[in-house]
């Protein structure tokens, strides 16, 4: 009985590092949630039809930029999920962009 909650978290370790597991569209949900995102997202919205165009992401660079990527089923535009994905992305590369210019500037 004692090892029972090794046990337990033995499997909870092997659930989350199972890439079967896409634990991505939950994150994204929870970010969506957030009212300045909801904000953003309706700004970019400028035709106000529930997604934002590959035109409308033209404003936005962090949002071109992982456009492709965030779009999931390839529809040409991103939903509220896909866009909080496409920012989140935009957040995780953004210290490997300026880690880089820093290294690249410096002689």
């Amino acid at each position: 009985m004692s090892d029972l909650p090794s046990l337990l978290l033995f499997f909870v370790a092997a659930a989350t590092s199972n890439p079967a597991v896409n634990p991505a569209p939950a994150r994204a949900q929870a970010v969506v949630d957030m009212p300045a995102l909801s904000a953003e997202f309706r700004r970019l919205d400028a035709d106000g039809d529930g997604y934002i165009s590959h035109a409308e992401a033209l404003l936005e660079p962090e949002v071109l930029r992982t456009f492709r990527r965030a779009d999931r089923n390839k529809d040409g535009r991103l939903d509220a999920e896909e866009y909080a994905t496409s920012v989140m992305l935009s957040r995780a590369e953004r210290p490997r962009e300026s880690f880089r210019a820093r290294f690249a500037a410096a002689p």
